[in-house]
């Protein structure tokens, strides 16, 4: 008879442990997606909407008066940077500090979007918040783009409208690996 409860605890108690678990870590992780949605939708975007649509002329006393309703209201969602920079900005009013709460706004903004799934408006934000590993092939791929349309250029090179696209091509990759090289080198050292 023991025998029997034995090898039925056996054969039962895994799945019932394991389907506990991932209810529990499926709570929590779509209790941090909701959390990331709220502070997206109600702070981030459209603080970084007021911003864009404002970006040549904005007036420092409205974007105060704009995002305090956003901060205020919402500040449990938002990131302590966030918090840190708009304080930092209400309390000097200067250029410097608008700079960082417009890049922190632009910053989190692209994250949360990335995170979320949402469409992402270019790739160069997309590499901005790839891990190093991804940043490298990354420029590996548009390297030897460069080089791949630099070789087919000079296989055409009696073609002429070959040759216009092909080192047209060759070149926007170049530029494109320098700038994430550049990127690269930037976040190693700093």
């Amino acid at each position: 008879m023991f025998d029997k409860i034995s090898e039925i605890i056996k054969i039962a108690l895994p799945p019932i442990i394991t389907g506990f678990m991932g209810f529990v870590l499926s709570k929590q992780k779509n209790n941090n997606l909701d959390n990331m949605k709220i502070s997206y939708k109600e702070v981030y975007f459209p603080l970084y909407r007021y911003i864009t649509l404002n970006e040549y002329n904005i007036d420092k006393d409205k974007l105060i008066e704009y995002g305090k309703k956003y901060i205020e209201n919402y500040f449990i969602y938002l990131d302590k940077s966030t918090y840190h920079c708009f304080k930092k900005f209400e309390a000097e009013k200067d250029d410097k500090t608008l700079s960082e709460f417009e890049n922190n706004i632009r910053l989190i903004n692209s994250y949360l979007r990335k995170k979320l799934n949402y469409l992402e408006s270019s790739s160069f934000s997309t590499y901005s918040f790839s891990t190093s590993d991804k940043k490298m092939f990354y420029l590996i791929i548009y390297t030897s783009l460069t080089y791949v349309f630099y070789f087919m250029y000079n296989i055409f090179s009696d073609m002429i409208l070959l040759n216009y696209i092909f080192i047209s091509l060759s070149f926007i990759f170049l530029i494109a690996s320098t700038i994430l090289l550049l990127q690269l080198v930037k976040n190693i050292f700093y």
